[in-house]
């Protein structure tokens, strides 16, 4: 008979040539992976192998498909992975197997044992913030409970260090919240706020700053301050060694309560430097006069005189003070 053509096609081992075999993503994404075939056509299979029982989302793949879309949870936090082996088909033929690795890096927190610190005013909370997760720096934006506090401001350079001096002008207690994005490996985490309570400054408001009193009575003066809850500790300073009764006190109190005594008779004085405290944070010193008026006395010497009948007694009465 006439001889005929036999025509034999030889497909090509088929590959998969992604490059390279492998990607990061962030918890809780897809992969969203288009696999590419050296032979335009091969679909392809896959069987998955994770890194961890923590990472979640994989699934094997028996039906031939162009493409991996796996939404893939880390629940740990470390950076987890999923290898999936994949094996090319084409009119029946098999490629060999290639493996394909993504790596899902894990959600950073903010592990601070405690998302809050109080501080006097004008000093600094500088705190380390921290994550469980390696490697983590935190963005944030923030909220001032008043006008009265400044001093803070937004950061957009991601940093592990929260050291803004913040001043707390008023007499209430104030507050910022920093609203912390932890980022890590290019991924964001939930938002945390930490709370830093800014303590006022602690005043004496006593008007006048003064206050005189008689010789050997007590000064019966309650100390007064603008801040809530402030009490008082002081140091003493006489005009001079006749006036007693006075004494420094280290116990905080809004009472001062000293008998002073003025053993001479000029006026005397005791400048008590009072410093008002409140919140364990001590406010600026202020000095507090109490002039000690001395015992007026009748200095005639000698204090008696003889008159005739009908004279005039005409005595000058006279005194130390």
């Amino acid at each position: 008979g006439k001889p005929k053509d036999l025509v034999v096609t030889v497909y090509p081992t088929l590959k998969l040539t992604n490059t390279p075999l492998i990607k990061s993503q962030c918890d809780s994404t897809n992969t969203m992976l288009a696999l590419v075939p050296n032979l335009a056509g091969t679909l392809f299979t896959w069987t998955c192998t994770p890194s961890d029982p923590s990472i979640t989302g994989y699934s094997d793949n028996a039906i031939p498909a162009d493409s991996i879309n796996q939404l893939l949870r880390n629940g740990s936090y470390l950076i987890q992975q999923v290898t999936y082996s994949i094996t090319p088909h084409y009119d029946g033929c098999s490629g060999p197997v290639s493996n394909f690795i993504v790596k899902v890096n894990p959600v950073p927190d903010l592990s601070n044992t405690s998302p809050a610190k109080a501080i006097c005013d004008s000093t600094s909370p500088n705190v380390t913030l921290t994550s469980h997760v390696a490697t983590t720096q935190f963005t944030w934006t923030c909220t001032a409970s008043s006008a009265n506090v400044t001093g803070f401001s937004d950061i957009t350079v991601p940093t592990t260090i929260l050291d803004q001096t913040l001043d707390n002008t008023g007499y209430d207690i104030e507050t910022v919240t920093y609203h912390l994005t932890p980022i890590a490996n290019d991924c964001n985490g939930h938002i945390f706020n930490f709370v830093v309570t800014v303590y006022p400054t602690a005043n004496l408001s006593n008007i006048p700053l003064s206050k005189p009193i008689c010789d050997s009575t007590n000064t019966n003066i309650t100390l007064t301050s603008n801040v809530a809850s402030t009490q008082f500790t002081w140091t003493c300073t006489p005009s001079s060694g006749n006036v007693t009764g006075w004494a420094n006190n280290a116990v905080p109190t809004i009472t001062l309560d000293q008998t002073l005594n003025n053993t001479g008779y000029n006026i005397e004085t005791v400048t008590y430097r009072i410093l008002p405290a409140a919140n364990l944070c001590n406010g600026e010193p202020a000095n507090f006069v109490v002039t000690v008026n001395p015992t007026p006395n009748l200095s005639n010497t000698p204090p008696y005189k003889g008159i005739c009948q009908g004279q005039n007694t005409n005595l000058n009465l006279t005194s130390n003070v």
